[in-house]
């Protein structure tokens, strides 16, 4: 493998999800008010065993809306 090859297998591709301090700090709050919204569904994300998985995309159009909860 050449030296370029490791440079390119470096490149960090952005991610799909946020973790709910990554979406704190987005949003400016804190993250003990993250995780209410997640546990009250206010905030759109689902459960992948104890984590909590939360799409960009999701929180993209979710703000777009207002931050209304997730249907």
């Amino acid at each position: 493998m050449t030296k370029h090859h490791k440079m390119e297998r470096k490149v960090k591709t952005e991610r799909a999800t946020y973790t709910p301090d990554e979406l704190a700090e987005v949003l400016g709050v804190g993250r003990k008010t993250v995780y209410d919204g997640l546990r009250n569904g206010k905030i759109p994300a689902f459960r992948l065993g104890k984590k909590y998985v939360i799409a960009r995309t999701a929180v993209a159009e979710w703000l777009r809306s207002g931050g209304l909860a997730a249907a």
